[in-house]
């Protein structure tokens, strides 16, 4: 009797199947055919006319216009940075060298810190082991006196440097 009922469940599960897999291919081809009705091809969707909105484009104007503006000063900011210390370089003085830095964020929180005890910073690209770096000094120092003080109250706020003089 055992066997009579394990077939016939058997058969009921297979029954069961078999509806579950052709209802499966039923809803994939009602799912095909509509999306012939949907999909459009790269040449319907050149020839249909699509709305444009110019609220949509001002404000994503305005926000690529803002970026370009940020980019810009960025830029503007750093070749006035790179010339004062172009310039610099032509004089004679003392400064006090932060560091070297292959890591732009980690010589900008350096950076940060200095401007905000009140002194300028100035910054420069070397070469250094075929790499391109980040040279970060203080403001220039007509004597080796002023840097040295500098130097010290840089050391009581945890940060490393050493006055540097320059040719």
């Amino acid at each position: 009797m055992s066997n009579s009922k394990d077939s016939v469940t058997n058969l009921l599960l297979i029954k069961r199947a078999k509806r579950r897999l052709v209802g499966a291919i039923i809803i994939l081809i009602i799912l095909f055919s509509l999306s012939i009705f949907f999909v459009k091809t790269k040449a319907e969707a050149i020839k249909s006319n699509p709305k444009i909105s110019f609220l949509e484009t001002t404000q994503q104007f305005s926000t690529s216009k803002k970026i370009l503006i940020e980019e810009v000063s960025s830029s503007v900011q750093e070749n006035k940075e790179r010339d004062i210390y172009q310039r610099s370089l032509k004089k004679k003085g003392f400064t006090v060298q932060l560091g070297v830095f292959t890591d732009e964020i980690n010589m900008m929180k350096v950076k940060d810190q200095i401007n905000s005890m009140g002194y300028k910073t100035n910054t420069q690209i070397i070469k250094m082991d075929g790499r391109d770096k980040i040279r970060l000094t203080t403001e220039f120092f007509s004597n080796e006196k002023q840097a040295r003080l500098i130097l010290q109250e840089i050391k009581k706020s945890n940060l490393s440097g050493f006055v540097r003089k320059l040719p």
